[in-house]
């Protein structure tokens, strides 16, 4: 519906109506042009910008960005890879979420004018996002044609994906009100893809990655597994790696890939026949091995073809930044390449019983010793002794009494617990795990539960007991 002006002369009225909607989709060019070379290795960041032309003489609105279904514009890439024998294989991509858009239900907010006979950014794409090591193959020469097909669908803005589109125009559509559905298409750019020297099919043939795990592959619930891993090369040539320890080596369930930044300033040259060895501690540290009693696993060693750190700072990578370190630089021809070990399995014992057991109930009034009310029992339910304690690394004993006091104490001599044994720690005086109650006056507060744990340099967690109920006096 159109707003009606009253324009008033000389005792008469004359009604103007307000100027026509928008045409975007005539008004507008949509040009894509690279950022970076037109010679390029396809793993190299291969940035578009898409870029909105107005050759009007009025601002014409559009939205930036990217969406989807149900969210304004639909950005779909349409790329191709044309091989050195003519040969056109399409890369399926459809609509591409490029800026989180999709999610940004309040795509008014996302609209830009375009000056007259002007232009302005309207999306950016790193194409090699699309190159990764399941379509690796398909992009190792030859060249990439990439257009861009931009479709508004008039799909009302909402505040946010759980509220309703408002009832007021300008809040739905904003400067894009009256405009009907439209769709645009880009021109196309080309870039040619340079193969490396040495295929990523070559190097994983060439370099293996192996692992050996201590006692099979069966450890203590509560300790670290343990084992020594290498990376080695196998064949008559050398090879650029990023040194393991720098984020490109991971512990994967069998199937999984390995993702994550690597600092190339600590790349290094793996000469024939050479391994190196790899520490496991970091790796095994941080896994949480208490989800579950058995881990089927792969050691997974990626390259994922450029760096996301140098020198410890994260940086976007650029082959022709002047300020590159030789070692980043060095890696710029080595292609996204994956090792695995065979698949192994370690499995988390849990052995050790630790259990607090109430003898009597509790005094009022006066102190105790803690043996008088509760017995603190060890077992060993497994095949193999358990080390609890040496001169080196002490138990660390934790008792919740009800008492309400935290006693802690510590045992120092060499303590076994054999296969199938028991200990009680609270009645052997050598041990010194018997104690006092606190003062009721102290301030502590009578409780009638309680609780124990054991820790242990080296020890991942505590060993716990479950709680126990004590009776009150």
């Amino acid at each position: 519906m159109k707003a009606l002006a009253l324009l008033l002369t000389a005792g008469c009225s004359v009604q103007v109506p307000d100027p026509p909607p928008p045409h975007p989709e005539r008004d507008l060019h949509l040009s894509l042009e690279l950022r970076t070379s037109a010679r390029t290795h396809p793993w190299w960041p291969i940035l578009v910008d898409l870029w909105a032309e107005n050759h009007t003489t009025r601002p014409v609105p559009i939205v930036a960005g990217d969406g989807g279904t149900r969210v304004e514009p639909m950005v779909a890439w349409r790329l191709s890879v044309t091989a050195p024998d003519g040969h056109v294989t399409p890369i399926v991509t459809g609509p591409f979420d490029v800026g989180c858009g999709l999610y940004d239900s309040n795509w008014v907010k996302r609209i830009v004018l375009v000056p007259p006979g002007g232009r302005l950014r309207v999306g950016t794409m790193d194409l090699s996002s699309f190159a990764r090591a399941g379509a690796r193959h398909r992009w190792l020469s030859g060249s990439l044609e990439a257009r861009v097909e931009y479709q508004y669908n008039a799909i009302p803005s909402r505040p946010s994906q759980s509220e309703e589109a408002p009832p007021e125009v300008a809040k739905r559509f904003g400067a894009l009100a009256g405009v009907a559905p439209f769709r645009m298409e880009s021109n196309s750019v080309t870039v040619e893809l340079v193969p490396p020297s040495v295929s990523a099919d070559e190097i994983e043939r060439e370099l293996s990655l192996e692992i050996e795990l201590e006692n099979d592959g069966h450890f203590f619930a509560w300790e670290l597994p343990r084992g020594r891993a290498w990376l080695g090369n196998v064949s008559s040539r050398s090879h650029r790696i990023v040194h393991p320890g720098f984020s490109g080596l991971g512990l994967c369930t069998p199937g999984h890939s390995l993702t994550g930044p690597l600092d190339c300033a600590e790349s290094l040259e793996l000469g024939p026949g050479e391994r190196l060895e790899v520490s496991l501690a970091s790796y095994m540290r941080y896994r949480e091995w208490r989800a579950q009693k058995e881990h089927g696993l792969e050691l997974v060693y990626a390259w994922g073809g450029r760096p996301g750190f140098w020198g410890g700072r994260p940086v976007p990578f650029d082959p022709e930044n002047p300020d590159l370190p030789e070692r980043c630089r060095a890696m710029a021809d080595v292609p996204p390449f994956e090792l695995r070990t065979r698949a192994f399995r370690i499995v988390m014992e849990s052995p050790l019983i630790v259990e607090l057991v109430p003898l009597a109930p509790v005094p009022s009034g006066r102190r105790y010793r803690l043996s008088e009310v509760l017995r603190l029992e060890l077992r060993n339910e497994g095949e193999k002794p358990i080390e609890l304690a040496s001169q080196d690394a002490p138990l660390e004993v934790n008792l919740e009494a009800p008492d309400g006091w935290p006693h802690r104490f510590e045992l120092s001599r060499m303590l076994v617990l054999p296969p199938h044994g028991e200990l009680e720690l609270t009645s052997d005086p050598e041990l010194g795990i018997d104690a006092w109650s606190v003062n009721e006056n102290s301030g502590a507060v009578r409780q009638d539960h309680g609780s124990a744990s054991l820790q242990r340099k080296g020890w991942l967690q505590p060993v716990r007991s479950e709680p126990v109920k004590f009776e009150l006096q």
